[in-house]
């Protein structure tokens, strides 16, 4: 038996007495009852051995167990429910041996139904969805064996998969459109081409007008990520580098990140800190002082960590702009540092 039938009022209300162990005892002698259809052995132990009872506790179990759930035949140890569910289940053997056959041989006339009938679609021309119904098949070959032939040049075609027109909104089968006679010849309308008119499209695409990205835009992608290694400079005829005379002028967001990062600074221009840092002003002088003392706050706790935006920010904002700073002389880095930081990796 795979499953048998398990009523928890009946079960506990024959078994509410017994001990945590006997339950268990109790619940293993039952199902291995119904696993080999048969009754328990004779002797105890053999029992206890087939059910993994290995302490004395659990030996004793099986004992108690058996002395009042079962009943010592000569046949082995048996008990009355497992004896008639087993029963039961046997007379129903030959009811689902039957059903079970029945099942696989209709599960086989379909198949083999749905197979023809894919085969004799695909005679007309027509290959449906491979997960239609044997039902839906039917009805396609019904409506393509009861469509009205024609003849062109000696040879019949079907028309039941003839194309749909549209008029007025209204989709219309030209399948079973009314026969037309020209100079006495009946010509069949279903194989009609369609009579939609359709408007080409004159939409007009705009190409894309993007602009080339500024030198700000390309210091933030090449610090962003690990595509950039150096910017091609061409050569005078001295040999000496001459940077691209068409390259537009660094950001402040670039200039102050680059000003930071050649003095140890783990940021970006992308950084919010850094672009607000631009709007408001922020002048180099007052950049490196709070790079100086998040320098100084780092080595007295003796910390490794990289020196990033927001802490820079944090000091920038509470002890920096406090103190009025001296002007700068020059609002930025030159191009060159730019490209030779880039280049030498140190950016």
């Amino acid at each position: 038996m795979n499953y048998y039938e398990h009523h928890i009022g009946d079960y506990a209300e024959a078994t509410a007495h017994l001990s945590f162990i006997e339950d268990a005892a109790y619940s293993r002698l039952i199902r291995k009852y119904y696993a080999i259809e048969k009754p328990l052995p004779a002797e105890i132990k053999a029992v206890q051995r087939i059910v993994s009872a290995r302490s004395k506790d659990e030996r004793d179990a099986v004992g108690a167990v058996l002395e009042e759930f079962f009943t010592l035949q000569n046949d082995g140890w048996h008990n009355a429910r497992c004896d008639e569910e087993i029963a039961r289940y046997k007379e129903g053997a030959s009811e689902r041996d039957q059903k079970n056959a029945h099942e696989k041989e209709r599960t086989r006339r379909h198949r083999e139904e749905r197979s023809r009938l894919f085969a004799e679609l695909r005679e007309f021309g027509i290959t449906p969805k491979w997960d239609a119904t044997v039902t839906q098949l039917r009805e396609i070959l019904k409506r393509t064996c009861n469509a009205p032939e024609t003849r062109t040049g000696g040879e019949q075609e079907r028309t039941c998969n003839a194309p749909e027109t549209r008029t007025g909104g209204e989709q219309e089968r030209t399948c079973n459109a009314p026969e037309t006679r020209t100079g006495g010849e009946q010509e069949r309308t279903c194989n009609a081409p369609e009579t939609a008119n359709h408007t080409p499209d004159t939409n007009t695409h705009t190409p894309d007008t993007n602009p080339t990205p500024t030198r700000a835009d390309a210091a933030c992608v090449a610090f962003c990520t690990n595509g950039i290694g150096s910017i091609k400079k061409d050569k005078d005829e001295s040999g000496g580098d001459l940077a691209r005379a068409n390259s537009p002028p660094l950001s402040r967001a670039a200039e102050i990140a680059i000003l930071l990062r050649k003095r140890g600074a783990a940021v970006i221009p992308a950084n919010p800190p850094i672009v607000e840092w631009a709007d408001r002003g922020v002048t180099d002088e007052q950049a490196l002082r709070a790079l100086e003392i998040a320098k100084s706050r780092r080595a007295e706790a003796g910390s490794q960590q990289p020196i990033n935006a927001g802490f820079l920010d944090s000091i920038l904002s509470g002890e920096v702009l406090k103190k009025p700073a001296k002007p700068s002389r020059h609002h930025g880095i030159a191009d060159t540092d730019f490209r030779e930081g880039i280049e030498d990796g140190r950016l």
